[in-house]
Order: structure tokens, then C-alpha cells, then sequence
């Protein structure tokens, strides 16, 4: 009996672990990189996330299901959206649109796994903020009010010449939709100018940018940085990177191509820019 019960309870344990490790349907293991953090995010305003998964952290995989979700806790308010394949294979994007301010956590689903993403702060929706559609639909009331004003001043012109009801009613219907279209236009909000951005707080505070580009780009999901607070390390498949001796030269040779150094090695090279390696180098440096 004993031993039937302990046969079950590690079957039960085995199922537990292949759940929570979906990426095993596959074999092996799979890494997701977000390309480009957001530089702002403002609430009621759409912006794209595009990313990578890669299995083994070196196969860019396509025809992939994944999702991006973002909570903000403090209101209990979530955002789901489901990616799509870009163009680039491997690679997915997800256009969100959060509709409150303050901070939310994130994290990209894929391969039955959520890979958590550093926190974003949400600036407050600006007033007048009309976004692309509200701007494109000011300018037509605009165009419709003057088209409708000129084509009122024609009839105008027709009806002293040879006065008929027919001008008289194209008159009278032209300057309606003139004045209406001139009414709406006046009473929705302004356009935000450009000087109202410098006020926008960034996304993520440039002092903990180093952190972010270490949970974003993968970094977290292989290696142990007891540094990091914004999300817990997933796996342990590469060194404890805590405390990183190696020279910055070395190191920024290493981001720039790893398998220029190691050929053989693992990591993948995830095409980070000057300033991402710079930033990267800073992080994994301090002590």
C-alpha cells in the first residue's frame, strides 16, 4: 500500500513539473528577448512590444502562441494581448494599450511558460491627448467645414444670379454642415504640442535601466544575479553572474558577439547596441 502511494505521489509530482515547464513539450528549454524597451508609456496610448524566443536559447522558433500581460496591482486591472508573428522569424509583437497610470508588471507567455519583464511606469493620460485617430478625425472636420463653407458661397453666388428653392435649400443645407462641422471642431480638445512630452516620466528610470536590459533580453532566464530585484532568476544553465571580474573590454566583446571569444558557446548573440552593452557592462559591475 505504502509503496503504491508513493509510486502516485511521484507520478503526481512528475506531471506537476512537466506543467510548469511547457517548453519540455518541445525539449529542452526556450528564452524569450524583448528587442526595444519602451522609452514612455502613457496611459490610453498603444505601444508595441516586439520580441524573440529562442529554443535552447539559440533556435529562433516560429508559429509560436504567445501572449503579453500586464497588471497593475494596486487596481487589480489586467491586460491581456495575444502576439503576432512579425515578419522575422522567431519574432512577435503585441501592441498594448494600458488605460491607467502608475506602475504595471508585465511578462511574455510562450512555450507554457510567463517570462517576467521589468515593471513599466505609465504616465497619466494627457489632456487633449487626441492619439493618431482623434487627430486624423479633427483635421476632416476641419476640411468638411470648409468644403461646406466653399460650396455655401457658390450656391450664394448661383441663388443672386437666378434665384430658385433649389439653391435657396442647397444654401441653407451647405451652411448647416459648415457651421456644425466648425462647432464640433472648436469643442474638441487640442492637440497635445510637442514641449508636453518633456513632462512624460519614463518608463523605466534610467538609474535601473542596467537591471530592466538584464531581465528583458533573457539575461534573468539563464543566469544568477543576486542584484536583481525586479523579477526572480528562472534557471541556473549558465555561470552565477553576481559578481562579474572579467574586464569591461572583455565583457563588451563578449555582449557584442559571444561566439567571436567561445565558438562553442551557448549564448546567442541577441544584437545589443553600443548603448545596451554599455549599459549592461555598468550593471554587471557594480558591486
Amino acid at each position: 500500500m505504502r509503496k503504491t502511494i508513493a509510486l502516485l505521489v511521484g507520478f503526481l509530482v512528475m506531471i506537476g513539473l512537466l506543467a510548469t515547464t511547457g517548453s519540455a513539450r518541445a525539449g529542452g528549454w526556450a528564452t524569450v528577448t524583448v528587442s526595444e524597451l519602451p522609452a514612455v508609456v502613457v496611459a490610453e496610448r498603444p505601444f508595441t512590444i516586439e520580441f524573440s524566443v529562442r529554443q535552447h536559447g539559440q533556435t529562433l522558433l516560429p508559429d509560436l502562441d504567445t501572449a503579453v500581460t500586464a497588471v497593475q496591482e494596486t487596481s487589480s486591472t489586467r491586460v491581456n494581448v495575444q502576439a503576432k508573428e512579425s515578419s522575422e522569424e522567431g519574432f512577435y509583437t503585441a501592441t498594448l494599450t494600458l488605460p491607467q497610470s502608475g506602475e504595471w508588471r508585465w511578462g511574455i507567455s510562450s512555450w507554457g511558460m510567463v517570462y517576467p519583464m521589468p515593471p513599466l511606469l505609465v504616465n497619466e493620460a494627457v489632456a487633449g491627448d487626441l492619439g493618431i485617430g482623434g487627430e486624423t478625425a479633427v483635421a476632416w472636420q476641419l476640411v468638411l467645414g470648409w468644403l461646406a463653407a466653399a460650396g455655401a458661397a457658390l450656391y450664394f453666388l448661383l441663388w443672386t444670379r437666378q434665384r430658385s428653392r433649389v439653391q435657396l435649400a442647397g444654401l441653407a443645407l451647405l451652411g448647416v454642415v459648415s457651421l456644425a462641422s466648425f462647432a464640433l471642431h472648436a469643442q474638441m480638445p487640442v492637440p497635445v504640442l510637442a514641449e508636453s512630452e518633456t513632462d512624460l516620466l519614463p518608463a523605466i528610470a534610467p538609474d535601473a535601466m542596467g537591471e530592466a536590459l538584464f531581465v528583458a533580453k533573457g539575461c534573468i532566464q539563464c543566469h544568477v544575479n543576486d542584484n536583481v530585484t525586479m523579477a526572480e532568476n528562472m534557471f541556473q544553465i549558465g555561470p552565477d553572474i553576481t559578481f562579474v571580474k572579467r574586464p569591461s573590454e572583455y565583457l563588451e566583446v563578449w555582449l557584442a558577439n559571444p561566439a567571436s571569444i567561445k565558438v562553442e558557446t551557448i549564448m546567442p548573440n541577441l544584437h545589443l547596441s553600443a548603448a545596451e552593452i554599455e549599459t549592461l557592462i555598468a550593471f554587471l559591475k557594480q558591486q
